[in-house]
């Protein structure tokens, strides 16, 4: 019996599922796209396609140009491009996530400065200095709908309370009570869109969960692209499915229309023996001593595959951006092949200039060699000083007395009267402005203010006050110069994605792409790249602060039988699924899975024999 919707809007959402993305083309995705072409035009609202990954729309319009269907009108989304829309009347805003963890260096350090027991206070302690870890965690039961001063353990709880105070203070909301909110509000508000398509998430994306409900609901009419579970995850899958269909209605099953060949998708198997490849496509393992020598590898295969009449679309993968990524990029440039770096390389922007490293560093340790080494970067700020003559000087002084403590050295320079020489190094010496110890954010903003503009880096300041201009008053208590400290070097972080001209070619036949990006393509020919132990799958190591097994207990109490009756998985109202680190890993192993049965001809495998640091 199809289930009623109980939303007010007026909209409707359907659930097509099917096994890959063949299937999902040919009766879902090709008629929906034919439908809406010319309807996009003539509808005063929107017509949108949310994916989880640029990557992924660049490939569904690729599919739509071979088959000279139209997407002018269409807009392409991914999550933040929709939460940004979604959520355009809301006043409170969402923080950064350096914002965040400054946030909970304060809180931490408050508790460890007011906190009797020893065992706290070093714990405080640790969390101040590192707080990511305990963010994460945070982060990860929030969003699942726990309530982390019943599931966190007791010694964060104090630290989680007073971090919470301090969001609250700031006036932000974080980004899953902010999709809960526009969930909610998308259920009795007007429709924003005329028509949704809702493609490529899977139990992978359970976080992202109440926004893309928010989205179908916000469309007079959405279609929700489900996959059938796969073995490596398939609780997760199942829950997943049935949390649609308890929110909307039962998922309609799709079938693939014309017959592709999944000649390595029996690779995942425990065992395979010599005859199982007797009709079969091989795959080719390929091992170079070190990451070049793998790249090389990757690029003569890829010059090979490309040689293949079958090749019509050509994937590279990788587990991260990195210098195998780079490496391979590059040589596909000065060969002139073109490809779509989807993945891309790190360019540094002003923020990553040694001036600034060096400025920070001195800040953070007030002694003779941090001194010199921003000296050296920005000799601009000697004056007339000459950085040979400076550095002889202040270490001679150095010697003298053995303590490199730069007001020690000033005054001591100061006292040599004699020396004129000692004494203007003594003097400049002096005149070197630091940061207070301990202030509020304001004063500390003010004082950087002050130094940068000093320093001639109006430039520099400009980027960092738009970070704290609005909220900077909303936190009057003192803090330690480390922590901010930590949030500057943080927010100043200037890098950007560059690729080659040459490798910004979507429409190309090879694509450079991670993992999980590759998820709901199909490819003519792959290789899966960088497969060392501990590069990929990636390392993940369980937090302290909510064990496996407690993750696993939390997930099945939230666990619930759906309307369908028996065997329909679902999570109760407000629980998303809580992702630990062996749910990563299956994860990852389920993507692997789908990339292999995406591939039609051509299979290669390559991995290094010396793993090398990135």
């Amino acid at each position: 019996m199809p289930l009623k919707k109980t939303d007010t809007n007026g909209n409707s959402v359907s659930l097509p599922i099917g096994s890959s993305f063949p299937a999902a083309w040919e009766t879902t995705l090709l008629p929906w796209f034919k439908r809406v072409s010319l309807a996009s035009f003539t509808s005063a609202e929107p017509t949108a396609v949310v994916t989880p990954y640029p990557s992924c729309a660049a490939f569904l319009r690729e599919k739509l140009v071979e088959n000279s269907v139209s997407f002018l009108g269409i807009k392409f989304l991914t999550p933040p491009q929709l939460r940004e829309l979604l959520l355009t009347d809301h006043a409170r805003a969402l923080p950064l996530r350096e914002h965040l963890r400054l946030l909970l260096a304060l809180a931490a350090e408050s508790v460890a400065e007011k906190s009797e027991d020893p065992d706290l206070t070093a714990i405080a302690k640790s969390i101040a200095r590192a707080p990511d870890n305990l963010l994460r965690v945070f982060d990860k039961a929030s969003a699942a709908g726990w309530d982390f001063d019943h599931t966190g353990p007791p010694a964060a709880r104090q630290i989680a309370k007073q971090f919470r105070n301090l969001v609250k203070k700031c006036g932000f909301q974080m980004i899953y009570e902010a999709d809960c909110a526009a969930k909610k509000s998308a259920r009795t508000a007007s429709p924003r869109f005329n028509e949704m398509l809702v493609i490529g998430f899977t139990s992978a994306h359970w976080p992202l969960l109440p926004l893309l409900q928010a989205a179908a609901l916000s469309a007079r009419h959405a279609t929700v692209v489900l996959e059938n579970p796969r073995e490596q995850i398939r609780t997760s899958d199942e829950s997943w499915i049935g949390t649609w269909e308890q929110s909307f209605k039962p998922s309609d099953q799709t079938t693939e229309i014309s017959e592709r060949a999944h000649p390595f998708s029996d690779l995942i198997q425990p065992e395979l023996t010599a005859n199982g490849w007797s009709n079969k496509e091989r795959p080719q393992f390929l091992v170079g001593l070190n990451t070049t020598e793998q790249a090389q590898a990757i690029s003569a295969m890829v010059l090979k595959f490309l040689g293949d009449e079958s090749c019509t679309r050509l994937g590279v993968l990788f587990p991260r951006a990195g210098a195998l990524a780079r490496l391979v990029s590059d040589s596909f440039t000065r060969a002139g092949v073109p490809h779509h770096d989807a993945i891309g390389h790190l360019h540094p922007g002003d923020f990553e200039q040694p001036a600034w490293r060096a400025w920070l560093q001195m800040q953070q340790n007030h002694q003779l060699e941090s001194v010199l080494r921003f000296l050296e970067t920005n000799p601009d700020s000697l004056g007339e000083l000459s950085i040979e003559g400076t550095r002889k000087l202040l270490r001679r002084a150095y010697r003298d007395i053995l303590i490199d403590d730069i007001n020690v050295l000033s005054t001591y320079c100061e006292r040599h009267t004699q020396k004129e020489a000692m004494v203007r190094a003594g003097k400049f010496l002096r005149d070197i402005e630091f940061l207070p110890a301990r202030s509020t954010l304001k004063n500390f903003l003010a004082e950087t203010e002050k130094i940068l503009s000093q320093l001639k880096w109006n430039n520099r300041w400009t980027q960092v006050c738009q970070f704290a201009d609005k909220w900077s008053d909303a936190l009057p208590s003192e803090f330690s110069r480390a922590l901010y400290l930590s949030w500057l070097q943080e927010i100043s972080n200037s890098f950007e994605v560059a690729r080659a001209t040459a490798a910004n070619h979507p429409y190309s036949r090879v694509h450079l792409l991670s993992y999980a990006e590759a998820e709901t393509q199909e490819w003519s020919h792959l290789i899966l790249a960088g497969l060392n132990q501990g590069e990929w799958p990636p390392a993940q190591s369980e937090s302290g602060f909510l064990p496996e097994d407690q993750i696993a207990e939390l997930n099945a109490r939230a666990a619930q039988c759906g309307q369908q009756g028996e065997g329909h998985l679902i999570l109760e109202e407000g629980k998303t699924f809580l992702i630990g680190a062996q749910d990563e890993r299956r994860i990852a192993l389920r993507r692997f899975a789908a990339a292999l049965d995406s591939v039609e001809h051509g299979l290669a495998i390559t991995a290094s024999l010396v793993q090398e640091p990135a």
